[in-house]
């Protein structure tokens, strides 16, 4: 078989070089309808008491289209760590907490003429200085159950219904590759 050539063989070749375009070009397509279909979904299933955790919820579109985040996207503190725009309890909803026992130590406010006003003083790497702590009294904190809406089975099943729409996402990126 040696010395025999394949016909076609340069154009498949060729379209292969293409494909990885055509299909980034069709996930940054898709991925934000999936990842709308999630987002509607979590926010049915978030519990609303002040609508804070519904509204934090949001679709963030990552690496031009490749990928995506849903749920509490949020701003990221310059430590680098995510604050989620001040909705961290989002996480004590959806895992829930231990029941615990805690110590709480009560400060008083000192004036300070430089700011004109009352402040709560710090020591030495921000800790309570002994001299302004009131009383000390144990707070018991009541364990609460998880009410998954993030990672919620409902949310899961969105995605794998909204992702039928990649069901012909080959034959689409083929197509674009061919032409």
């Amino acid at each position: 078989m040696a010395g025999r050539g394949f016909s076609g063989l340069d154009t498949l070749f060729n379209m292969l070089d293409r494909l990885p375009a055509a299909s980034e070009q069709e996930l940054a397509q898709d991925l934000p309808k999936i990842g709308a279909a999630v987002l509607r979904n979590q926010k049915a299933e978030v519990p609303i008491r002040t609508g804070d955790l519904w509204r934090g919820l949001s679709v963030a579109v990552l690496d031009g289209g490749k990928r995506i985040r849903v749920g509490l996207v949020g701003i990221t503190r310059p430590s680098g760590k995510n604050n989620y725009g001040g909705l961290y309890y989002g996480r004590f909803v959806e895992f829930g907490r231990h029941g615990q026992v805690v110590q709480v130590e009560r400060r008083r406010r000192v004036y300070s003429r430089a700011l004109g006003r009352k402040i709560l003083r710090t020591g030495k790497g921000g800790r309570k200085r002994a001299q302004d702590i009131v009383s000390r009294y144990t707070l018991h904190v009541k364990p609460m159950a998880a009410r998954p809406y993030v990672y919620s089975a409902t949310a899961e099943a969105a995605a794998l219904d909204a992702g039928v729409n990649l069901a012909d996402f080959w034959s689409r990126a083929l197509a674009r590759a061919q032409g």
